[in-house]
């Protein structure tokens, strides 16, 4: 069988179709940024996962708080950090929303009208709370973990040529440049672009 298979790669690896590249060992830099941006992108994929969980169980106990802001708002996000027990909204001041990073005078005054006013399922308003301000602390945590790696992919990609080219191009940033260049590495190991898109 191995014979066979060693017989078949003479036939497939001609000099006009290059099947089978050579794995070389990448940089530091590019091994870094596959790194980083694998792990960036298993936060992004926890933190969807959990923001329809919270939608999920918004929509059970308080559906009118989603027509305020989206999940992805990270007020929303703070909001329910701080404010998990639907049963206190009512005790909601000014002065405490102006507290929240990022919520101004104009922006306060519009969500206190709307949650002082909210309207919520009141019978399971202990569980919920606890459920909700799992979810929306994590979704928080995450927040603040993708930013920071955003950051160090930036850093790293500023030593990288192949990043910075690649950023030139219209609608390709630091993410997708340092993703793509951790993934490939070098590109000029790849012949034409069939063999790149075969990889």
């Amino acid at each position: 069988m191995l014979s066979k298979m060693l017989k078949l790669k003479d036939h497939i690896n001609s000099q006009r179709e290059k099947i089978f590249i050579k794995i070389e060992k990448s940089s530091p830099v590019t091994e870094s940024l596959k790194l980083l941006s694998r792990h960036q992108q298993t936060l992004i994929d926890e933190k969807v996962r959990l923001t329809n969980r919270l939608r999920k169980k918004l929509l059970e106990v308080c559906p009118e708080i989603l027509k305020l802001a989206k999940l992805k708002n990270k007020k929303l996000i703070v909001i329910l950090v701080k404010y998990p027990d639907f049963s206190k909204y009512k005790r909601i001041t000014l002065k405490s929303l102006l507290k929240i990073k990022g919520i101004g005078k104009k922006g306060a005054f519009f969500l206190l009208k709307r949650l002082n006013n909210i309207e919520y399922m009141p019978g399971l308003t202990d569980i919920y709370k606890m459920i909700i301000s799992s979810f929306a602390k994590r979704i928080s945590e995450l927040q603040e973990e993708i930013k920071d790696i955003d950051k160090k992919l930036d850093e790293i990609g500023e030593k990288d040529k192949a990043v910075i080219h690649l950023k030139t191009v219209p609608g390709v940033a630091t993410k997708l440049a340092s993703r793509f260049v951790g993934e490939i590495g070098n590109i000029n190991r790849f012949p034409s672009e069939k063999q790149l898109a075969v990889y």
